[in-house]
């Protein structure tokens, strides 16, 4: 009986002390809960330009009071191309990141501070319209030759296209056709590569023959043999040629290639859903994963058999083969 009578007393005692506990905890529990820091409203009346004497898209903006810091991400669809986090009003994108007429989003918000939480996401959507097509920093409303071709834009059938293959520039992996990609090329403008512009070279295949006494069709074809240097097979001495194949949202447009060694082979993605990647299926090489209209360029230097697949799908479609023979 008086153990029962201790038990009973010693329950009550835990009891009033829990309660005492919870009631005195209880306004540090709301606060938590009820009391949150305020959002910082998200940035406002944001705005972007083309600066084509930097080669950049510059993205400003007006912050909100109490903001310090600005997250800005622009993407092609939902595929994140870049992230800028600035104290300023403005943040700046180059523009190799964009493509003439190609459409793009830029997403945005304010950073946390001690005193506020962070903003909403906001986002603005916009086409990218290349003011300097040939980047010589003269805008296109003021350039006569907009695609540095030495040809004026009134007379030029293809005037945003510097080689005149009938692929704009902004579409073209090689604005100058000398085999050279533009992302590998010092000089994408300069088909001889002697470091002269084509605009500025009075000779541009330098065959001794200046380009206003050439014969057409003539202008780019170094021995004057009436086949254009791009499809030369003597054009620098037998050089490599380089095999396309074109990734599509349905797979590769050509699953079997066979090339000679030191041949190189470039996958361009047509897939506009998605971005798309090569690996070969022993893993021994690989290729970066590739956005929408980008490419990725191997050598193959030894003869052999080289099995490759988009690891993204495992449809078949988005498998093949190269053979290199000599």
């Amino acid at each position: 009986m008086v153990t029962t009578q201790r038990h009973s007393s010693f329950l009550n005692i835990a009891l009033a002390l829990a309660i005492g506990l919870a009631l005195a905890c209880a306004p540090l529990f709301v606060s938590t809960v009820y009391a949150k820091k305020p959002k910082i409203k998200p940035p406002k009346r944001i705005s972007y330009e083309h600066d084509y004497a930097e080669q950049q898209l510059v993205v400003r903006w007006n912050k909100n009071k109490g903001a310090k810091k600005t997250v800005v991400k622009l993407r092609k669809g939902k595929t994140v191309l870049a992230t800028k986090k600035v104290r300023k009003k403005k943040a700046k994108f180059s523009e190799s990141l964009l493509v003439h007429g190609q459409k793009y989003n830029i997403r945005y918000r304010h950073v946390k501070t001690k005193k506020k939480r962070v903003s909403n996401w906001r986002k603005k959507k916009f086409t990218f319209q290349d003011l300097d097509f040939d980047n010589d920093f003269i805008s296109n409303d003021d350039d006569p030759d907009d695609d540095n071709d030495g040809i004026l834009d009134d007379d030029d059938e293809y005037p945003v296209d510097h080689d005149n293959d009938g692929t704009p520039d902004y579409e073209d992996d090689d604005d100058d056709n000398d085999l050279v990609d533009d992302a590998d090329d010092k000089y994408p403008n300069d088909h001889d590569n002697d470091g002269i512009n084509d605009i500025d070279d009075a000779d541009d295949d330098n065959d001794g023959i200046n380009d206003v006494d050439e014969e057409a069709g003539q202008q780019y074809d170094h021995d004057n043999d009436g086949i254009e240097d791009q499809d030369d097979e003597d054009y620098e001495g037998n050089a490599p040629e380089t095999y396309t194949i074109t990734i599509n949202s349905d797979g590769l447009d050509d699953n079997d290639v066979t090339i000679a060694v030191d041949d190189y082979v470039k996958w361009i993605n047509k897939d506009q859903l998605r971005d798309r990647t090569i690996s070969a299926t022993d893993r021994l090489w690989s290729c970066e994963p590739m956005l929408y209209n980008k490419s990725c360029t191997k050598q193959f230097t030894e003869v052999g058999t080289y099995t490759y697949h988009d690891p993204i799908t495992e449809s078949s479609s988005f498998e093949g083969v190269i053979r290199v023979v000599e």
